[in-house]
Formats: C-alpha cells, sequence, structure tokens
C-alpha cells in the first residue's frame, strides 16, 4: 500500500457492528440457557464505561432480559422475564424473533435507543444507535457509531468497538463514509486506507 496522502480524509463516518451470540444451548432444551448468554450486553455496558456513554452504561435498565433486584440494588439477568413482558401482539411471533428494548409504557412502541457522548479533545462527538434483538436461539446486536464531522483516517479506530464487543457465534462491521479530497480512480486505494486505519489496533 502506498503511504496515505495528507489530503485524504473521511466525512461523516458511520461504522455498523453486527453481533450474534448463542441464546441457548438447543441440545439440552429451549429453556436451557447458556452461562455467558448475556455477554453481548455486559460488553454493551463496559463500552459505554470506556467510551463514557450514559445509555450503554445504564442499558439493563432498557432490556427486557433484566430486572431489578431492590436486595443488591441493581439490575441482574433475568431471561426468562423476556417473553413475559411480550405484547399480545409479539406473543405469536416468540419462537421466531423478539425486540428486546422495553416498550414506551405510554405508546406501548419500541423505542431506538440513540446515544451520544460528550466532545473529546479533538472536538468530535460520538454519536449512535443500539438495537438488541433476539432471534431463535441466539441475541443479535446492531450498534452503530458515528461522527457528523470530517475525520483524519487515523481517527476510523476510535469507531470501532471491537476492542470492547467480542460475539459467541460471529460479528460483521460494516463501514460508510463519504471521501474527502479523494480522485474517483483512487477509491479503492482510500478503502484500503480506510480498513487499514479501523483496525489497526484491534
Amino acid at each position: 500500500m502506498n503511504q496515505t496522502p495528507t489530503p485524504w480524509k473521511a466525512h461523516n463516518p458511520s461504522l455498523t457492528l453486527y453481533a450474534f451470540q448463542l441464546r441457548q444451548d438447543i441440545t439440552k432444551g429451549k429453556q436451557q440457557v447458556m452461562d455467558n448468554a448475556n455477554q453481548l450486553w455486559e460488553q454493551c455496558v463496559a463500552l459505554g464505561e470506556q467510551r463514557n456513554i450514559q445509555l450503554l452504561k445504564s442499558l439493563k435498565k432498557q432490556l427486557r432480559c433484566y430486572t431489578y433486584d431492590p436486595k443488591d440494588s441493581q439490575y441482574q439477568y433475568n431471561p426468562s422475564n423476556e417473553d413475559q413482558e411480550a405484547t399480545p401482539e409479539e406473543k405469536p411471533y416468540l419462537d421466531d424473533w423478539l425486540e428486546l428494548v422495553r416498550k414506551d409504557p405510554q405508546s406501548d412502541q419500541a423505542r431506538q435507543l440513540r446515544f451520544h457522548s460528550e466532545s473529546d479533545t479533538n472536538g468530535l462527538r460520538l454519536m449512535g444507535e443500539i438495537s438488541p434483538l433476539r432471534i431463535h436461539d441466539t441475541y443479535a446486536l446492531d450498534v452503530t457509531l458515528r461522527y457528523r464531522e470530517t475525520v483524519e483516517l487515523a481517527q476510523l479506530s476510535q469507531l470501532n468497538p471491537t476492542d470492547q464487543i467480542q460475539a459467541s457465534i460471529g460479528q460483521t462491521l460494516l463501514l460508510f463514509v463519504k471521501p474527502v479530497n479523494v480522485e474517483e480512480s483512487a477509491y479503492q486505494d482510500f478503502a484500503n486506507h480506510c480498513v487499514a486505519a479501523l483496525v489497526k489496533e484491534t
């Protein structure tokens, strides 16, 4: 690869992580939940702690698979609660899929969880959305991290959450950027530099 030309930058970079965690061991019956089934959600909380994102820090409060334990004054993983909180409209589909975010009590509608952090020392403000699901015997996580600003390619690695989030079944990263100061003939080289910058610290 050639050295990255100085003027190359990325505008409005957005990175989506799709991660999949086995929830239950089907060889032991439908109700047998894996010991590490809640790993994705615990890792999201850790990501919130690391990046100082309040919504992720308090994610357990938003998820149907956690219930509040007044003895410990904290939320505990309780997978049996998922089906108990399902609405009548959701109950016919519980074997297929379920949104894990608690419904809005006022409207009984699903809520999209959006978040942001304070600006960092470079003036960049991390923003994003998270969508946790149960699909058959698997937990699925769709989390997007983005900057609205134009950034240096080296800063793309700050979007990558895979240092905090590792799923048991697998995960996929999807990066979108708008090239800045890049000739059309150099798009492939630009894309290669973006990928190299994105994964350099993982």
